[in-house]
């Protein structure tokens, strides 16, 4: 195997222009130096920024995005449900996210560890089952607010 000090400056100038490899490269080097994830989580592409803040693949999430990328992370739809986790929850936020027309950013928001009980109970009455599912799952989740999330 080629070690990438002898790929061809060429060869690899098109792979970084590629937006499936750059992708590809987001969502499965988890670990990848901060410069890296940094360059990843602002890609001009939809789909590399996706992958490189998603919540989900093969058990091994995704570090911490950079304290100063997550309002822009928050702001961008594809990034919102894998930033949620990892936002600070003041009023203004926490009203926007509950609000979210994207039923995957909301149930992000179900799992927040520092979520409080009002908006719990809030999410846990959504129409979306994914959503309603997380809250249920919560071990805070009182057992009158598990009675209504399930109806």
């Amino acid at each position: 195997m080629r070690t990438p000090s002898h790929t061809p400056p060429g060869l690899r100038a098109r792979l970084a222009a590629d937006p499936a490899i750059r992708a590809a490269l987001a969502k499965h080097w988890t670990q990848a130096p901060e410069a890296v994830r940094r360059i990843l989580l602002t890609d001009p592409e939809a789909t590399v920024r996706a992958a490189a803040c998603s919540t989900y693949f093969a058990h091994r999430p995704h570090p911490i995005p950079p304290s100063d990328l997550l309002p822009a992370l928050l702001a961008d739809p594809v990034t919102r449900a894998g930033a949620v986790i990892h936002a600070v929850l003041d009023g203004d936020t926490l009203q926007r996210l509950a609000e979210d027309p994207d039923s995957d950013v909301r149930a992000e928001l179900a799992r927040h560890p520092d979520l409080p009980p009002s908006v719990r109970e809030v999410l846990a009455v959504d129409p979306a089952l994914s959503v309603r599912v997380k809250v249920f799952a919560r071990p805070d989740t009182s057992e009158h607010v598990r009675a209504q999330s399930v109806m």
